[in-house]
This record gives structure tokens, sequence and C-alpha cells, in this order.
């Protein structure tokens, strides 16, 4: 099946053919001139048939272009409505170039997610990385902050329990912490500091309270698998009482105190070096990725007054 275009418009974005490059946002795609039963968007230009190598599918009588796990619609004219609703499995970020300076200039701004929707980092974190969270229960008193997900023996993973306690796992072990009143239900810094003969003990704070009175023993080992934020596996924790979460970033440290990433959360519509954000994200400043949710329902956005 072919489809021709002289003009055509994107959700999100704006999609047009100039010579031999079709733009997608801030992509460009090589149009051959050979079509093979690979090349499924075709476009016109002038009197010639250039072909793309995108897969395609025709849904609700639009056609559905998917790049890089991203799907974008295309149209004819006046393009329908963009819906929100999050994939189940989050796409892969989206990359800018290096020397992208944007950043959250609003400390109040929030991503909350109402414990249906959660970011994958892609990243791998161990027991000497440091973590710094700042967040807020919504409702509720349970809420998973960040974690690992399908590790063995091999955890790192911040979790509020249905008692409004800390519960943390780091390598095959886990503990909870009392948090007072005031912290159950307010915005707070939670960080993870390294300490003792060769970063094998772990404090953990709130709010700059020390919560372990000196460190708890960890064991040092890498994890098999990577970083989610807002969801982990600590499915032993009681997750009664859920509630919606506010996050407001996340900082990571490596062993040796360098910063090597730093998440904030975006607004649908944001300009980040020239790339729209389609949907309410998550942006790290080190590496130049914009991350999109996954799970169900929608991620939302808010800045607090």
């Amino acid at each position: 099946m072919r489809f021709y275009f002289v003009f055509m418009c994107m959700v999100p974005g704006a999609v047009w053919a100039v010579s031999r490059t079709l733009f997608i946002e801030n992509k460009e795609i090589e149009l051959f001139e050979s079509c093979s039963s690979d090349h499924m968007l075709n476009v016109e230009i002038g009197a010639q048939t250039y072909c793309a190598p995108l897969t395609t599918a025709w849904i609700d009588d639009s056609l559905h272009v998917e790049m890089n796990n991203v799907t974008y619609t295309v149209c004819n004219g006046q393009c329908p409505g963009q819906s929100d609703e999050v994939p189940e499995i989050p796409p892969d970020p989206i990359v800018m170039e290096q020397n992208c300076t944007w950043t959250q200039t609003n400390s109040n701004a929030y991503l909350l997610s109402d414990g249906n929707q959660y970011f994958d980092t892609r990243v791998s974190v161990n027991s000497r990385n440091n973590i710094q969270v700042i967040a807020q229960v919504a409702n509720g008193k349970a809420a998973r902050i960040f974690g690992t997900v399908g590790s063995t023996g091999c955890y790192f993973d911040m979790t509020l329990n249905n008692a409004g306690g800390l519960a943390v796992r780091m390598g095959n072990s886990g503990k909870s912490y009392t948090l007072t009143s005031a912290e159950q239900t307010g915005k707070n810094t939670y960080k993870t500091e390294s300490t003792g003969t060769n970063n094998n003990k772990k404090k953990y704070y709130v709010n700059n309270r020390d919560l372990t009175n000196g460190g708890k023993q960890v064991n040092a080992c890498s994890s098999n698998s990577t970083m989610w934020v807002l969801n982990n596996d600590y499915v032993t924790i009681n997750q009664s009482l859920s509630g919606e979460i506010k996050l407001y970033g996340i900082k990571v440290w490596n062993s040796a105190g360098t910063l090597v990433h730093e998440y904030q959360p975006v607004a649908k519509g944001t300009n980040i070096c020239g790339y729209t954000t389609p949907q309410n994200g998550m942006w790290d400043t080190v590496s130049k990725k914009f991350y999109l949710a996954g799970g169900s329902g929608v991620m939302g956005y808010g800045v607090d007054n």
C-alpha cells in the first residue's frame, strides 16, 4: 500500500519534505528513490516519489508512523487531537545535542504520578552511587520513589510504606525507618551517602536528618538492571494506601562524587533546544536526554504556589 502526501502535519509538531529528507521534529530521515518492501512511507515531492523505511499502519483513518519506538500521527491538512495516553512500555529517550543547555529554573515545578506512571532511566546504578530525590506524597502514604527492577540480590530501592515510613533496600537486605508526621506529608529531600571503608556503608537522610546513626552496612555490588523513577519491584513493602507523588527532581553521583545524572520535570509543549516535548516528561541535564513516561494513565505536571 502506498501513501502520497504533498503537505503533511504531525502530532506532535509539523512534518514537511524538503529535497530528499523527511524532517520529523528535530530528526532527519533519508528518503530513497528506489523503494523496497521495508519502505512503507512514500512522499511525493513534485513529480518524484520518494520513500522512507518507517513502520506505518492505518488506525482511525490516520497514518501512524513509528520511529525509535515513538509513534507519530501523519495526516493531510488539519491533524486530529493528540492523545496524552501513556504507553505501557516507555519509549527510548529523545537525545539532544551535547551543547544543549536547557534547564528547569523553577524549583517548585513537579511531575505528578498517581502510582501508575514511571520512567525507565536505562541507567545502571550500584551500591556506590549516591542519589538525592526531592518529592512529596500528595495523598495517601505509600509511594515508590525510585529503584532497580529485575535485579537478583543487588538492589537499590527507596519506597514510602503504608505506615508512612521510609523503606530502603540495598544489596540483598532492606530496612524501614520511621518518619515524623511532618515528613510523611511534606516536601522532602531524600538522600543517600556512602561512607566507611571502601564506601561499604550507606547513610540515608531526610531533610539532612540522618536516619541511620552513622551508616548501614551494605554489600558492594553492581546492579544488573536499570534504575526506574517512581517505580521499583520492592513488592514486599505494603503498598496499600498508595497515593499520588510529586517529583521535583533527582540527582545521581558516582563513587567519585561526580554528578552523572540530573533529572528535572518538564511540561508538555516545552521547547528544549528546538525539540517541542509531546508530553509531560523528565529531562536529564547531564546526558541531554528527554524521557517520556511509561505505565498507564497520564503523567501530570504542576508548579507549587
